[in-house]
């Protein structure tokens, strides 16, 4: 969804000796059940809802890309992301109210982790 921030990602994990690691977020057409069309789209609906959320570890410095951090303050209803998605097609506004839940639980979390861990590179 972001291709300018993965390659940007890529690039800087290719400088680095040693192990690397990078999680990607990879819509699945056929199994997610949505037309192949809207892989992009579906794969920014999960980064704008923050069922997603664009993060790096270096060094031991964690940060929240600036993409999340805007996604946060203007955040997509879920139900847009899980709507588009045949494979949610079952379930109802209960279950979508405990995702939402979950989600922001999740991004108060990263928060967290990342004033946590970047005070302790501080010290």
């Amino acid at each position: 969804g972001y291709v300018r921030d993965l390659r940007g990602k890529f690039r800087e994990a290719s400088s680095i000796e040693g192990f690397r690691f990078i999680h990607v977020h990879a819509p699945c057409p056929p199994g997610w059940r949505f037309d192949s069309s809207l892989t992009v789209d579906v794969a920014r609906m999960a980064v704008e809802s923050l069922a997603w959320v664009l993060w790096e570890y270096r060094d031991g410095e964690f940060r929240i890309s600036e993409i999340s951090r805007r996604s946060s303050a203007s955040r997509r209803d879920v139900r847009d992301y899980l709507r588009v998605q045949g494979r949610f097609s079952g379930i109802g506004s209960e279950e979508i109210e405990k995702i939402e839940m979950e989600i922001d639980r999740n991004w108060k979390m990263l928060l967290g982790l990342e004033v946590v861990l970047n005070d302790n590179l501080k010290k």
